[in-house]
């Protein structure tokens, strides 16, 4: 037995964007008066901020604000300042503009205002939270990444013109956990056959798509892809949960906030997949070329230069046993198909990163 449902209406396809008045004016009775955007601080969001302000003014919005001060990895008190920020604007919708750290943050922003309508709005391909109420946050005095359960998105527009402006690097690593989250879904012991499907085809497009993308920055159509890829797999995610592989990773990002996301997935991929194997040998059989084939085009990048700017992912031994703990308790190790113990993620993690005595 399994369940399945997507409360998220998806607007997916070039010129969604165009459409948010009209979509936001479908769900309320009464036209909003008040708005809230959630972004970050750079110059291309806050261009696009200003033009998804003027499209809600044209359908009757009276007051938009822009709070612009998310975090790569948004923390507690970068969420206290939302909040309040939206209290104070007396906000009723709240307009998600970005990446995974600003969607995350405008959903706990989102519940803990009390708004009752969110939409986001994904400018990179690779989370898939524009459809799932989970958010990941810093506990700055614990070094963790918290995983909470916040604000259900009302709806997402999915426009492939806004990933156009991503880098190559960003369009690596959100592709990467785009990747993940289908590997670790179609995998999981939770996965079934509506999962299964979603996840298949979110890894055959990343396959596909991802290094067109990554060398061929206007290509819409490699874009358009790569952002139906990350949001099949999130919704596969969402149903079938995940496994090691970022049970590992988000505690080590909460350790080292300064360590992209997919740049701590990319050495686990194959590892845990490894591990994993015994659990469905078929299933494994099905995917590995695909694991191949990314571990082949990350390899061709790092033999032409383009990793050398990305920062080593290096632990610090007296860390080693608060990251094992951490992974063996994070909610993303209860899906993982195959049972594990302290040593085996041990393992796992000293084979995949670098040990070391540095200060971070």
């Amino acid at each position: 037995m399994y369940e399945f449902s997507l409360p998220t209406k998806v607007v997916f396809g070039q010129g969604a964007i165009e459409k948010i008045g009209e979509e936001i004016t479908k769900l309320k009775k009464e036209i909003p008066l008040h708005y809230l955007i959630v972004t970050m601080g750079e110059r291309w969001a806050k261009e696009l901020a200003g033009k998804i302000k003027n499209a809600l003014m044209e359908v009757g919005g009276k007051k938009i604000e822009i709070f612009d001060q998310i975090e790569p990895n948004p923390t507690r008190g970068c969420i206290k300042k939302g909040v309040d920020f939206s209290r104070r604007c007396q906000s009723q919708v709240i307009v998600a503009l970005g990446g995974g750290s600003s969607m995350d943050a405008a959903k706990v922003i989102a519940r803990e205002a009390k708004l009752d309508l969110l939409v986001t709005l994904p400018t990179t391909a690779g989370t898939g939270g524009e459809i799932s109420p989970w958010a990941v946050i810093i506990n700055e005095k614990t070094r963790e990444k918290e995983s909470i359960i916040a604000k259900v998105p009302d709806l997402a527009l999915l426009d492939p013109d806004l990933t156009l402006s991503m880098s190559p690097s960003l369009t690596l690593l959100t592709g990467i956990d785009a990747f993940s989250h289908a590997l670790e879904a179609y995998m999981s012991k939770a996965a079934n056959s509506l999962t299964d499907a979603l996840a298949f085809k979110a890894l055959e497009l990343v396959k596909q798509h991802i290094f067109i993308a990554i060398e061929e920055g206007k290509n819409i159509k490699a874009r358009e892809k790569m952002l139906e890829a990350s949001l099949l797999a999130g919704i596969a995610m969402l149903h079938a949960g995940l496994g090691l592989i970022h049970a590992i990773a988000n505690t080590l990002g909460g350790l080292y906030p300064h360590l992209p996301h997919g740049w701590i997935i990319i050495p686990l991929l194959r590892k845990v997949s490894e591990f994993n194997r015994p659990a469905n040998p078929d299933k494994f059989a099905k995917i590995e070329r695909y694991i191949d084939k990314i571990e082949a085009g990350i390899h061709r990048i790092a033999e032409q230069g383009g990793l050398e700017d990305f920062p080593s992912v290096s632990i610090r031994r007296e860390d080693l046993e608060l990251l094992i703990k951490r992974s063996l308790n994070n909610i993303n190790a209860t899906t993982n198909p195959v049972d594990f113990t302290y040593q085996d993620v041990k393992k796992i993690i000293i084979q995949s990163f670098q040990l070391s005595t540095l200060s971070h």
